[in-house]
């Protein structure tokens, strides 16, 4: 299934037209560019309806390495209190990716200030399953049944976060989080949202916020804190050329109405 989220340059055209001879795949068109989290979820649904319980959802920049995708549908399949499973990620250079959590980081960590007992598992030496609280959210299989119940994708974010959002859901419905050391992809990191765009940065403010506001119960101190940091990491990558002056304007603008409205809101 691959879900067109509403591309506005004829994406779902030429890619129904290019795969309309294949019927093991279908495209799906979104009318409405809502976020990675509502476009998954709508491929998701279509899975359900269509009476599949076991899915790998997966970035555009995902080489799968050889069975890695059989070894993540038999895992999740001989193991019924599993919602999600991760694969060991390599990076283009061979380098294996640090991104599974064996608990959640607290905010200090979080928010990458002190590392250095951070409770990041050695996916490198890993060669049994192992369980711990999240994978990277760039390639994963799921227990669509798991998944639905613990609430699927939070769709109060458009991009980002997702990870920390879904560990916080499994960790609340019981439910298991998998790294699994037998199936392992290649990430071409950077090529799905591009590395300069000031967007990302936006939408990585909000999303914190937003997750640390819903599944933590952060004070108001906490939320300054946060939006203070980041904002303030943004605006180095900035001046160091890290990151485009393009849109800085509307990026301080947005990033000022996100933490005001996660002030003033309280779930």
């Amino acid at each position: 299934y691959i879900v067109d989220n509403n591309s506005l340059n004829d994406s779902y055209e030429r890619l129904r037209n290019y795969f309309k001879n294949e019927k093991n795949i279908e495209v799906i068109q979104s009318y409405h560019n809502s976020g990675f989290a509502i476009g998954n979820n709508i491929g998701i649904d279509r899975c359900l309806l269509d009476g599949i319980n076991c899915a790998i959802l997966t970035n555009n920049d995902i080489i799968f390495n050889r069975d890695s995708i059989k070894s993540m549908s038999e895992f999740i399949e001989n193991n019924q209190n599993v919602v999600i499973v991760g694969p060991k990620i390599y990076a283009t250079n061979g380098a294996v990716s640090h991104s599974t959590f064996l608990v959640e980081p607290n905010l200090v960590e979080y928010l990458g200030l002190y590392r250095k007992n951070l409770p990041i598992l050695d996916e490198i030496n890993i060669i049994t399953p192992t369980q711990v609280a999240s994978v990277s959210g760039c390639c994963f299989s799921i227990n669509i049944g798991n998944f639905k119940k613990m609430g699927a994708f939070d769709e109060g974010t458009f991009l980002y976060g997702e990870e920390s959002i879904l560990a916080s859901q499994a960790k609340a419905n019981d439910l298991k989080v998998y790294f699994l050391p037998s199936a392992s992809v290649i990430h071409k990191h950077g090529y799905t949202t591009g590395k300069t765009n000031l967007f990302i940065e936006g939408e990585l403010l909000k999303s914190s916020l937003y997750y640390w506001n819903k599944y933590k119960n952060s004070s108001n101190f906490q939320l300054t804190f946060i939006f203070i940091v980041l904002f303030s990491k943004t605006l180095l990558k900035v001046i160091l050329g890290k990151r485009s002056f393009k849109g800085i304007n509307s990026y301080l603008g947005n990033s000022l109405k996100v933490y005001l409205k996660e002030l003033q809101s309280q779930y």
